[in-house]
């Protein structure tokens, strides 16, 4: 108990105890809390923070997450912690090495916890954040909307008054609908988005951008984008015109553009998955980093097959059947592993 007397807000956050205390009827947890605060009236403040953040964070109780999902999300965690490191940034309460042994989801809801807490009070930033298999719609502080596609995350500043730019941060997949405004001596406003490999610069327009293992994508459906290759800083900025679509990867750091089917890229909107002639391999990706699934194929061979439709987002089950009926092979969901077999 003595530890905790030297604790705010962030580290109790990111104890295991304090949050099964909070997020469950732990009896134990509950009697050991009460006399602590008892004790250290002191720490009643800090206390009553943590518990703020905790539950304004809008978890369900039923969520469980596979041992897959687990691994995706400290991978995303540790990449995270590393950014703060490269910006002196260390955040206090939590250390990268700790991260590795959180395994159930009140630990990971304690990272996440800690780290929205963390750039609300260190960047003043608002972050929104989708699970797996999730989508969420919202307006940004000059009206323009996001929908937001599963497993990502967005972040702004809270107040975008008196400034001549908008920036939004993105890690994953949104949709984006932007409205023109004008800031200072009615200059007009830009709109910048950082994702992965690319900035985005634009005055008002709609427009679909994913981030997802290293290749960053950008498809224009109405006005004009600028793109920025951050993996070449000497490239000269790339526009993008309605109908087109843009794509770079840290493989080959090269920006390419072409002429697209703007609905295959921006289907997840409306809750539908388009693909033309999509190798399996490429829809294990789909079904990894949008809906959390393991992928697992029997014979490699199988991922070179090509797939062609329209699959509503909302029955997994029921695309899974779709495939064994298309190639005539056995695909099997148990506990969220998909296995391709002959």
């Amino acid at each position: 108990m003595e530890k905790y007397q030297s604790y705010n807000a962030t580290d109790f956050i990111a104890d295991d105890s304090f949050l099964n205390w909070v997020l469950s009827d732990d009896k134990k947890s509950a009697v050991f809390w009460r006399k602590f605060l008892a004790e250290n009236p002191q720490k009643q403040k800090e206390v009553d923070k943590a518990i703020k953040i905790i539950k304004s964070l809008e978890f369900q109780d039923e969520v469980v997450l596979n041992p897959f999902q687990k691994e995706k999300l400290l991978e995303k965690i540790n990449s995270r912690i590393d950014s703060l490191k490269n910006g002196n940034q260390q955040p206090k309460g939590i250390k990268r090495r700790s991260i590795l042994r959180y395994t159930g989801i009140a630990a990971s809801f304690a990272i996440i916890a800690f780290l929205s807490y963390f750039f609300l009070n260190n960047f003043q930033r608002t972050t929104i954040s989708t699970d797996f298999a999730e989508k969420r719609e919202m307006t940004l502080p000059d009206g323009s909307s996001v929908i937001l596609n599963a497993n990502s995350e967005i972040s702004y500043a809270k107040d975008w008054n008196g400034e001549n730019s908008r920036e939004v941060w993105l890690e994953g997949e949104a949709f984006f609908e932007v409205v023109k405004t004008r800031g200072r001596n009615n200059v007009p406003k830009t709109f910048l988005v950082h994702s992965g490999n690319l900035n985005v610069e634009v005055l008002g327009t709609s427009f679909n951008v994913g981030e997802r293992r290293g290749e960053t994508k950008v498809t224009l459906l109405t006005g004009k984008v600028k793109l920025e290759n951050k993996l070449d800083k000497s490239a000269a900025p790339l526009i993008l015109e309605p109908g087109e679509h843009a794509e770079v990867s840290t493989k080959d750091k090269v920006l390419k553009k072409s002429k697209v089917n703007t609905r295959k890229y921006a289907s997840w909107v409306d809750d539908l998955m388009i693909f033309e002639a999509t190798e399996l391999g490429e829809i294990k990706y789909v079904l990894e980093d949008n809906f959390g699934l393991e992928v697992v194929f029997e014979d490699p061979k199988l991922m070179q097959r090509k797939f062609t439709g329209v699959i509503k987002t909302g029955n997994i089950e029921e695309f899974l059947r779709t495939l064994e009926l298309s190639f005539d092979i056995d695909v099997t969901n148990k506990d969220g592993k998909i296995i391709f077999r002959k």
